[in-house]
């Protein structure tokens, strides 16, 4: 069945703020938890109507290049250099208007650059950006999609580069970033990345993506009952109901609806325990639970627990769209799903004390009933999300950028030597202070867990 477009509608809060953004030459900012739909979103910027509706006039001189960086991650940069000169290449073709006279020369640069892109992929990227916008392109909006690991891995010349390309274009060339985390936070403070960073560092111009509204989690709801054969009938109840249970997160609401055609009935009064035997509800839960910094993470354990919660952190949840707050106080998860998923993860949803509680601000624990106050906010965090996770394994990868994160926010520690030695060295120290509670904590092939 052919798919469903989405209505030109789609996510009016969030486009407009921030095509006014763009239109004025400054780059944003899109951050939203896991599952969220930023890469719908992005996506979406790219057809012709949107570009019609949302830059009005200047639609034909508006020109939007989509970008996936999460292939680039691990690779040199001069493959993101090439990604941007093909994808450029692609959105010139589809534009067509003024910049039909550019292809030819664009097309010959991508080409020649695959060649030898150790060496030709920026030079020609910066000509190509050259060639667009002396064809009078008004808007040159560079979409870079899922940049979390590109942004924390990269070399830091990269980030220079970038700022470079967009310096040499003011006010026509234009990012936009997706990611799961604040920028600010993806990386140590390098003047390279700094740099780049002032172009997202105003105020508004990091745009917080909350979950669907009811109108776009219904449309979607349509959409996705549509390309059955033949289509299915959702009711209005079920289709509420659906939404009610996914609190509008998009990955959420679409494994709500494959399990629902799997014969879980969404209107049972039991339906979040039976939706939670499910691995595609668990897998998304788990997601958008390890999107979170991990004071996000605190926070939201901490509401499980009745403690008292500051005014500024509950409206930060509610603007990641974990909480939905009435009158400036706690409510409720907008998810009552990922509610009972955070609540079997501390133990609460068991019925039983977990064996290990985390104590805030001064990154306390109390295990098994002993209060310990020797742990640093780097150990503090590292066993934290061993906890979190438990009985799971957390991969070096996990756990390094956890132990780079809480680094970065303790300027005191002195961060020295390759990561996962790092990584080993704060684990030994964990253990130690744990005493016998240390049997907890085990090494496995690749990475370390915490037993149950």
């Amino acid at each position: 069945m052919p798919d469903t477009a989405m209505p030109i509608t789609y996510r009016t809060e969030v486009l407009e703020p921030l095509v006014s953004w763009l239109r004025m030459g400054e780059s944003c900012s899109i951050v939203g938890v896991g599952g969220t739909g930023k890469s719908n979103l992005a996506r979406f910027l790219i057809r012709p109507e949107v570009r019609e509706r949302y830059f009005g006039p200047h639609a034909h001189q508006t020109l939007v290049v989509y970008v996936n960086c999460h292939e680039c991650a691990l690779r040199p940069p001069e493959h993101l250099y090439l990604a941007i000169l093909d994808r450029l290449c692609d959105a010139i073709a589809k534009t067509g208007g003024t910049l039909a006279a550019v292809l030819p020369t664009i097309s010959a640069l991508v080409k020649e650059a695959e060649t030898r892109p150790d060496l030709l992929a920026k030079r020609y990227l910066s000509r190509a950006f050259d060639q667009v916008v002396q064809s009078d392109i008004k808007h040159l909006v560079m979409i870079l999609d899922d940049c979390d690991d590109l942004f924390r891995q990269a070399p830091a010349y990269l980030f220079s580069d970038l700022r470079a390309f967009r310096d040499d274009h003011k006010v026509v060339l234009v990012y936009v970033t997706t990611s799961q985390h604040q920028l600010a936070s993806l990386r140590l403070n390098t003047p390279e990345y700094t740099k780049f960073f002032e172009l997202f560092s105003a105020a508004g111009h990091t745009i917080a993506l909350p979950p669907y509204s009811e109108d776009d989690a219904l449309a979607m709801i349509q959409r996705l009952a549509a390309r059955h054969e033949p289509p299915l009938t959702i009711s209005a109840t079920q289709a509420q109901r659906m939404y009610a249970l996914s609190g509008g997160h998009p990955g959420l609401l679409r494994a709500i609806f494959f399990v629902a055609q799997r014969g879980v009935d969404v209107t049972a009064a039991d339906v979040i325990e039976r939706m939670l035997q499910f691995d595609d509800i668990q897998k998304v839960c788990q997601k958008i639970w390890n999107s979170l910094e991990p004071e996000e993470q605190n926070r939201l354990q901490d509401v499980l627990r009745r403690k008292n919660i500051s005014a500024d952190d509950l409206q930060h949840l509610e603007r990641r769209g974990l909480m939905r707050l009435r009158f400036g106080t706690y409510a409720e998860f907008t998810s009552p799903l990922l509610e009972r998923f955070v609540g079997g993860l501390i133990g609460l949803m068991a019925g039983r004390e977990p064996p290990i509680e985390f104590i805030e601000p001064n990154a306390h624990v109390r295990v098994y009933g002993q209060l310990i106050t020797t742990l640093t906010r780097v150990e503090y965090e590292i066993l934290r999300h061993l906890f979190v996770r438990r009985p799971q394994v957390c991969p070096y990868s996990d756990l390094i950028e956890v132990m780079r994160l809480a680094e970065h926010r303790e300027p005191t520690v002195n961060v020295h030597g390759h990561p996962l030695r790092r990584l080993e060295q704060y684990i030994q120290q964990i253990k130690a202070k744990l005493g016998p509670a240390s049997v907890l904590i085990q090494s496995t092939s690749d990475g370390y867990r915490m037993s149950e």
